[in-house]
């Protein structure tokens, strides 16, 4: 089983996590593109995505609440 999608939710806006390729579409601003089998960019990742839909600067461990998300498809 693998999984293929993930929609999440903060207080500012949603994003859904996609396998292959497609892209993370983040609100109607912009889209992040990332290997999830790449975990020093996978933090990086977290980081834009908790700022983006937390609206504020988080802490690691509100930031590694989107790492362990994004962990999901490193297979």
């Amino acid at each position: 089983m693998k999984t293929t999608r993930i929609d999440i939710e903060g207080p500012l806006g949603s994003a859904t996590i996609r396998r292959d390729g497609e892209g993370v579409p983040v609100g109607e601003a912009f889209q992040l593109e990332a290997d999830a089998r790449d975990t020093a960019l996978n933090a990086q990742v977290a980081r834009t995505l908790q700022v983006y839909l937390d609206g504020h600067r988080g802490t690691g461990l509100d930031i590694d609440a989107y790492r362990r998300v994004i962990e999901t498809f490193e297979d």
